[in-house]
């Protein structure tokens, strides 16, 4: 309805597959120029900023060896992604206007999405506005992509809340049982 056409959504997609393909070798080249010359900046240089978050970024993968059960870590990790990405393509679904956008927007919409969650505490504010630019790129109004990112931001927002709540509940009631 709002979109420009199958062609242009693929294009476009392309293109923000590009973009995230570039801003990784981008953040791939300033870790290796940063690491050739991180004792010759000054304390407080925003590439001695940069490198202690992928310091801490590495030091968690890194962590990842001394996990006791990897293919079950591995399962529950993509399991977790998937239903983030069911939720995000749903939301996107209960609005008439958006009804015909594929898995690959609404994993496109969930990449770009995550970069809100990663730089504010839950994504508060910076989601909605993200998945909307994001959706703009498809074509898709801006104020639709709003409603969008406001809805998959509250949907994803509850279900936590719900499973957070659940597990309170719930396990002190097993770990009774187990001793």
């Amino acid at each position: 309805m709002f979109a420009q056409g199958m062609e242009s959504r693929r294009g476009v997609m392309w293109i923000a597959v590009a973009v995230l393909a570039a801003a990784v070798l981008v953040l791939v080249a300033v870790t290796v120029y940063y690491r050739r010359r991180r004792n010759s900046l000054p304390e407080g240089h925003w590439m001695k900023k940069i490198a202690s978050v992928f310091a801490g970024f590495s030091e968690g993968i890194m962590s990842l060896k001394h996990v006791r059960q990897p293919f079950w870590f591995a399962f529950h990790t993509v399991g977790l992604w998937f239903c983030y990405w069911i939720m995000l393509y749903f939301a996107l679904h209960s609005l008439d206007a958006l009804s015909g956008t594929g898995g690959g927007i609404a994993l496109i919409t969930l990449v770009m999405g995550t970069v809100g969650n990663m730089i504010t505490p839950g994504g508060i504010g910076l989601y909605p506005v993200i998945v909307s630019e994001t959706l703009v790129l498809f074509g898709f109004p801006k104020v639709l992509g709003y409603t969008a990112g406001w809805i998959s931001w509250g949907t994803q927002t509850l279900a936590i809340i719900i499973g957070g709540v659940a597990a309170l509940i719930l396990l002190p009631l097993m770990n009774k049982e187990r001793k």
